[in-house]
């Protein structure tokens, strides 16, 4: 994925032309793809500019030359083969006149060649001078597809040089254009058109400068949606009529010449049949999306991720269905014509992969179906496809994977249709026309009504499905949080939910009272924290129930660098007695119930609380500066101000939060009492301090914090007290087996980064460390991106306990302190290195495991073979309680 704004990057580009001096065009390029300006300062000025010559030379970066315009091919051929150049491992060499740019990839073997008024049309060559950005690799994929998209993409590439595309109209013209190309190019490898009657049609009838290819390819396209050739010349009376939709509006063909022409004829050279739609959909959409073209393949959805939502909410029970019918040829016939009823439904469908491989399973099941009748009859009725991509509905809100989808329904239609006649000869299905595809529709399904685009009763067979967008309520655009406002309006607290929470709610609205059911792949984050009564308490209200889940997982796929987002997948249908599953890597569990959490057992939502419900202590926030920094030390400043003043050793405490806890790192504070502020004044380095913490209060817009202005020798929000205290981080890796939980002496400081509980008892420092106790945190707690974020009202407070007799709370004090004292063993590694899970040291996983054991056996049920076990008796308790 870019790390760039493509917008920011057009507009920077548009401004090149005004530039006189072309040895500042390749400062300017640093600068669009997001170098900042005090790096190109320091690049002008020679540090970290390795050329020795004038121009730009940055390791493992840029290498530019402003040259006359006689000079350039001269001088970038010279590039390549700089002894400097090489040493430096430059990224890209570009070399430039002020009015046309040539560059070269060596890592890709790339050229290029642009002018300077049209690089903003074409700027995908240079996204490795963006931080954290490359051109993708893709491996493992169908080669087919991979060679496709990228001619495809060096097509695209080609046509935004020459043609300007200001407007969505434009673009829109653009999309469907490109879509007629693939078409054609598959229709004459798979016996759609005859073969190779595109390929000839641009070789023989247009001309090598490609001057008259783009008019020759208008009356093309038009002829295609005419079902009468009279009048007609021959070389375009060949092609077929194809209606369905794809070559009925009329659009503006884009200006091309003899390199889009070569293009096109290097297309057609590729076997366009073995193409996968399903995949091929989604690579196509990166080659005209900007904001994707980072990695060609990395936005598909996989098979076997797109299985694990299909299979559970629909294709299982087919399966089921047809073993049970196998035996009776009317069974067989009946669980036909069901499968010819269903209405497949993906609200959120991009280019269509979800609908494909439904497509797919669902011919292949038929084709099953039918060979067994024949088996049993002996075939006396010729086979037939009764499945129309008719029954298959969606809502997309991007124009070109609208375009896409329906193409690729298209494409897997012919595919299926060449795999049935494979099995049964004697049929014969006519590819063309296309059939007319309406049940797809461009729009936004956050604000589109849903029973519009695929209208059901409440008897019918409808499956909702598929992977909308995550976005977290932090990472919303403007335009999204109205989305949210629009369709959640009338839950409380909506502003607080992730994106797709609508469509989990507008899919509960649209099954409620009916035989629909849906299932969306989402992250976790749903069914975690304060999202969980938020959005799950309408969706229950409405008579519904989860009746499957897939656990956590990583979601990726093949691309070379894929993004391991932690996902769930969620099943929802009314309520109902059958039993539930609920999928993890290694097992199916079959359940009475899956409540909002993800677990077995009762269907509770925790709700925060302020106090705790097993009566523990008041666990708080740490102490807040609110200093503008100025009552905060490292360890040089806190060393530097002892040497000069022995006697501030009384004002200077350890400070820790979070990040300094687990990470091991170092800091102080001032911590200055009104008993003994006159002592601080007389200390010109802390009066000094004193006066920044003043002026930055003052200064705040903040009333609250300008009233703290009176009192600068004291931190803004105070909590300490000169006890024994737990420190539990805000925030923790949730690859840890455990949060690391301290507990510190008196004379340490814990920060609002973590949470702190004083007058602390060793007993409850074993609880809080216990696997039990992280198994609630990671089943109710929130998530900041992946990690577990801790929640004083919603894990502490939570957190059920039984009573606990003194002999138990001193059998727990003791294992507790053989924990701490197992760490005090590995001083050299930080706590973040002690509980990392590939390097938790042997004697200190022990030590916890012992804890672990004595903590379990608290509670009934107990010992526990699993965290799921540990939840069930949980809820039950937290239900009671």
């Amino acid at each position: 994925m870019a790390s760039f704004n493509y917008k920011e990057v057009e507009q920077k580009l548009q401004k090149l032309k005004e530039i006189t001096n072309p040895e500042e065009i390749g400062y300017r390029l640093l600068s669009a793809f997001g170098t900042s300006d005090t790096y190109i300062n320091r690049y002008k000025s020679g540090k970290g500019n390795f050329a020795k010559n004038g121009g730009i030379l940055l390791k493992k970066g840029l290498a530019f030359q402003a040259v006359p315009t006689l000079m350039l091919t001269e001088t970038l051929e010279a590039m390549k083969t700089d002894d400097d150049i090489t040493k430096q491992k430059a990224r890209l060499l570009v070399v430039s006149d002020g009015k046309t740019v040539l560059g070269y990839d060596p890592k890709f073997d790339e050229s290029y060649e642009n002018s300077i008024e049209k690089l903003w049309l074409d700027f995908h060559f240079f996204t490795p001078l963006s931080p954290g950005s490359d051109k993708n690799i893709i491996i493992k994929e169908n080669p087919a597809d991979v060679k496709a998209a990228e001619k495809m993409a060096k097509l695209h590439n080609e046509i935004r040089r020459y043609n300007e595309y200001a407007s969505d109209a434009d673009l829109h013209d653009l999309n469907v254009f490109m879509t007629r190309l693939l078409f054609c190019f598959f229709a004459e490898d798979t016996g759609i058109f005859e073969q190779g009657i595109f390929t000839d049609f641009i070789r023989n009838y247009t001309l090598d400068d490609g001057s008259n290819l783009s008019e020759a390819l208008d009356e093309a396209f038009n002829v295609m949606d005419e079902p009468l050739r009279v009048g007609k010349t021959r070389m375009f009376a060949q092609f077929p009529y194809v209606n369905g939709g794809l070559f009925h509006s009329r659009i503006s063909i884009p200006k091309m010449g003899m390199r889009a022409r070569r293009i096109l004829l290097e297309c057609s050279e590729l076997n366009w049949g073995d193409i996968n739609p399903d995949i091929f959909g989604s690579m196509m959409q990166a080659v005209v999306t900007p904001e994707l073209r980072g990695g060609l393949g990395m936005h598909y959805t996989s098979v076997p991720n797109i299985m694990k939502v299909i299979q559970p909410l629909f294709l299982d029970e087919l399966e089921e269905a047809f073993i049970t019918a196998s035996d009776s040829p009317k069974k067989l016939d009946a669980l036909l014509i069901r499968i010819s009823k269903i209405k497949f439904f993906d609200p959120a469908c991009g280019s269509g992969n979800f609908l494909i491989i439904t497509y797919k399973e669902l011919r292949r099941l038929e084709i099953r179906i039918w060979l067994r009748i024949a088996e049993l009859t002996g075939l006396r009725i010729l086979p037939f496809t009764n499945i129309s991509i008719s029954q298959f509905y969606g809502i997309e809100i991007d124009s070109f994977a609208h375009e896409l989808a329906m193409l690729s329904l298209w494409l897997a239609e012919h595919q299926m249709n060449a795999e049935f006649t494979r099995k049964f000869s004697e049929v014969k299905i006519d590819a063309l026309p296309l059939k007319n595809i309406v049940t797809i529709v461009q729009g936004n399904a956050c604000r589109v009504d849903w029973n519009e685009v695929c209208p059901h009763t409440a008897d019918e067979e409808v499956y909702v499905f598929g992977n909308p967008p995550y976005l977290g309520a932090r990472l919303q655009s403007e335009l999204q949080k109205e989305d949210i406002a629009f369709a959640l309006s009338d839950i409380k607290g909506f502003n607080n939910l992730d994106y797709i929470s609508i469509w989990f709610y507008l899919g509960a609205k649209y099954i409620e009272k009916s035989n629909a059911k849906y299932a969306f792949v989402s992250t976790n984050s749903i069914c975690q924290g304060e999202q969980v009564g938020i959005l799950w308490h309408p969706i229950f209200d409405l008579g519904l129930e989860i009746n499957f889940a897939h656990l956590s997982f990583k979601w990726t796929n093949n691309a070379k660098y894929n993004a391991g987002v932690t996902c769930v997948v969620i099943g929802v249908s009314t309520i109902s007695k059958n039993k539930k599953r609920l999928y993890s890597e290694n097992k199916v569990e079959i359940v009475d119930v899956i409540n909002a959490y993800l677990t077995k057992g009762s269907n509770t939502i925790v709700k925060a609380r302020s106090k705790s419900i097993s009566k523990f202590p008041v666990l708080s926030f740490g102490s807040m500066p609110n200093d503008g920094g100025a009552l905060l030390l490292d360890r040089y400043e806190k060393d530097e101000l002892l040497n000069a003043h022995p006697e501030a050793s009384v004002f200077i405490k350890k400070f820790l939060g979070s990040q300094e806890f687990i990470r091991g790192e170092e800091r102080y504070c001032l911590w200055i009492e009104d008993a003994n502020q006159q002592l601080a004044n007389s200390i010109e380095p802390i009066v000094k301090r004193i006066d920044k913490v003043y002026n930055s209060r003052v200064e705040s817009k903040r009333k609250p914090t300008q009233a703290l202005a009176q009192f600068p020798y004291r931190f803004g929000e105070i909590r300490y007290k000169p006890t024994d205290a737990i420190i539990i981080p805000r925030v923790s890796s949730e690859r840890r087996e455990y949060i690391p939980i301290g507990f510190l002496d008196k004379n340490i400081v814990v920060s609002d980064s973590a949470f702190a509980l004083y007058d602390a008892e060793m007993w409850l420092f074993g609880i809080l460390t216990s696997k039990i106790h992280n198994a609630w945190v990671r089943a109710v707690g929130g998530r900041l991106k992946t990690d577990m974020r801790y929640s004083a009202s919603l894990c502490y407070n939570t957190f059920p306990f039984p009573k606990l007799s003194e002999a138990k709370k001193k059998e727990i004090e003791a294992l507790a302190e053989e924990v701490l004292m197992v760490r005090e063993n590995h001083t050299e590694k930080t706590l973040a290195e002690m509980y990392d899970p590939d390097k938790m040291p042997q004697d200190l996983r022990e030590a916890h495991h012992t804890l672990d054991l004595a903590v379990d056996s608290c509670y009934p049920s107990a010992p526990f073979a699993s965290d799921e076990e540990r939840l069930e008796v949980l809820f039950k308790m937290y239900e009671k309680m």
